[in-house]
């Protein structure tokens, strides 16, 4: 129970890590406009940024949603284990979905906003989150699940 504590413990923190981020991000923008991925004086990468802008939402938006739905599968039925079948829906394809997932958000989002200070606050985000509690988490589970997790991290490396 100890571990799985901690392990909600260090999730909350990259959810705010991640929502620090989105706020720093939306600040960054109102305060420099100026700043833009593209001109707007070209309609045309105006439009295209903003259509991808627009996918990015809605592929980060399933991916993170999609990551939820299936990380309450994760855990051992009747126990709070955290070792539990790592290889189910996205869990398959990357260790971490629901960061990627807002990450690609952010990145929706500043391609709509057409704001630079909103992809340099993601990526900072993305590198602070990744460095430091994503880290924490792969430690942990590793550590409680052993050559199981490991052997999951060598397969799915993202």
């Amino acid at each position: 129970m100890a571990k799985s504590k901690e392990l909600s413990h260090l999730v909350a923190h990259i959810a705010f890590v991640f929502f620090a981020g989105f706020l720093l991000a939306l600040l960054g923008a109102l305060l420099a406009p100026e700043l833009k991925l593209v001109p707007t004086t070209s309609p045309m990468a105006f439009l295209l940024v903003r259509i991808f802008g627009f996918v990015a939402l809605v592929f980060g938006t399933v991916i993170v949603f999609f990551s939820q739905k299936y990380r309450r599968h994760l855990y051992k039925k009747g126990t709070d284990k955290l070792c539990f079948d790592f290889y189910v829906g996205p869990y398959k394809y990357m260790r971490h979905p629901t960061y990627l997932g807002i990450l690609i958000l952010m990145i929706g989002l500043a391609c709509i906003l057409n704001s630079l200070p909103v992809i340099v606050v993601a990526f900072i985000t993305l590198i602070v989150t990744h460095v430091t509690l994503i880290k924490s988490e792969d430690k942990l589970l590793a550590g409680e699940c052993g050559e199981a997790y490991r052997a999951y991290q060598s397969k799915v490396r993202i």
